[in-house]
């Protein structure tokens, strides 16, 4: 594992494998954990994306930086301006990750929890950016939709 911490609150990573680590240390303890995880590609082969995000209604947008296609994670908004949402920012400055996207699933109440954290291109710091909750009919199929 490449994983490593720099300082009490900041996680630093070598690959996108590390975006998932960070998903497992950190809901080590939670009641859905996430088990299933996508490193999100785009149909144009990238996998360096901008991310916006938004709290109401919990949801975030990915945009490629090579093809710019516009892309709402795990269907989490159906109209959207990323003009209206927040840019994800890491602190180094840099507007440019990689998204990993992990899901929770609990059967028992039709519900999903869907995780986004994301690695910067620059500095390599690794991150969560979202977290919420969706009912769907087709839980297992939210991923496929990263």
């Amino acid at each position: 594992m490449a994983l490593r911490q720099r300082d009490e609150e900041t996680w630093l990573g070598s690959s996108q494998a590390d975006i998932r680590d960070l998903f497992k240390l950190k809901y080590k303890v939670c009641k859905p954990s996430p088990s299933d995880f996508v490193d999100v590609r785009c149909g144009c082969g990238s996998d360096s994306f901008h991310l916006y995000v938004d709290d109401e209604p919990p949801s975030a947008v990915r945009v490629c930086r090579s093809c710019s296609a516009e892309h709402a994670i795990c269907e989490s908004v159906v109209d959207f301006e990323v003009n209206e949402m927040g840019k994800a920012e890491c602190e180094c400055c840099c507007e440019e990750f990689e998204i990993t996207v992990g899901i929770a699933i609990n059967a028992a109440k039709n519900q999903s929890a869907i995780f986004v954290g994301c690695r910067c291109k620059e500095c390599g710091i690794v991150g969560l950016w979202g977290k919420w909750k969706v009912r769907h009919s087709s839980n297992r199929n939210l991923l496929s939709r990263a």
